[in-house]
């Protein structure tokens, strides 16, 4: 009984409490998919990176995305908590504009599904990026995570939840907005 008291205790003090949810552990892909089916879109590959509707949230893995990566000289991966509240979270409109400043291609990948924070209208290049939790074979964020990550680096560990890439390699990582500046 004991053990149980410390995990919720645990739990309580985690930033990961949200409206009673804990938001970050699961990704929501299907009760997304079901409660706004119209926003979901599998990658396909035959488009080849070539993303028609901006308002969707395009699923994929990181053997997709690195294909998307190497046709850009500098990309920057962000990978995005949708209700984070942490000095690390920034709004995703002043991440794409800090990328357009300094000529990076931004590709906004979010941690976990939430309808209602994807169905907003961010002024975006590209579309929000999903997580392909089927590809993976797992519901647990931190799995997929750790998967998706590691794909994309080479099993190079990160620092933070930006990614940077200089024609689709692995370069840095960084947890501050201002490092976009300093690429």
């Amino acid at each position: 009984m004991k053990k149980y008291i410390y995990f919720f205790m645990l739990l309580s003090l985690t930033s990961c409490k949200i409206n009673g949810s804990f938001q970050g552990l699961y990704s929501y892909y299907h009760s997304t998919k079901k409660a706004k089916p119209s926003l979901i879109e599998k990658y396909d590959s035959a488009k080849e990176c070539r993303f028609e509707n901006p308002k969707k949230v395009i699923v994929i893995n990181h053997q997709d995305i690195k294909n998307c990566l190497k046709q850009y000289p500098k990309s920057l991966i962000y990978i995005w908590k949708p209700k984070c509240k942490s000095e690390f979270c920034y709004a995703l409109n002043i991440v794409q504009n800090r990328c357009l400043q300094n000529n990076i291609e931004l590709f906004v990948v979010a941690e976990y599904y939430d309808a209602a924070l994807m169905d907003i209208d961010y002024l975006l290049k590209k579309p929000l990026f999903g997580i392909n939790v089927e590809f993976y074979n797992t519901n647990l964020t931190e799995k997929y995570m750790n998967l998706f990550v590691s794909g994309i680096t080479s099993n190079q560990p990160i620092e933070g939840s930006f990614i940077y890439f200089i024609d689709g390699k692995y370069e840095k990582s960084f947890k501050k907005i201002n490092e976009i500046d300093e690429l």
